[in-house]
């Protein structure tokens, strides 16, 4: 929102809880947030939407 760009799609970090964007998005903060971090899971933060990603595993789950 700081930077005045549009959020796709949201992403929460299953290990701190910070809710970034996507890799739709232009900043793909939620990628970037695993790499300087190393938190592997996310989880979609849009309604009606109930799945994990893990990047270390590129696994996809939902629930």
């Amino acid at each position: 929102m700081k930077l005045g760009d549009v959020w796709v799609h949201l992403r929460t970090c299953q290990e701190c809880g910070v809710t970034l964007c996507c890799d739709d998005s232009k900043n793909k903060h939620a990628t970037a947030h695993f790499r300087s971090t190393s938190h592997p899971v996310i989880s979609s933060a849009e309604p009606n939407e109930r799945w994990l990603w893990c990047y270390k595993d590129e696994a996809f789950v939902t629930y």
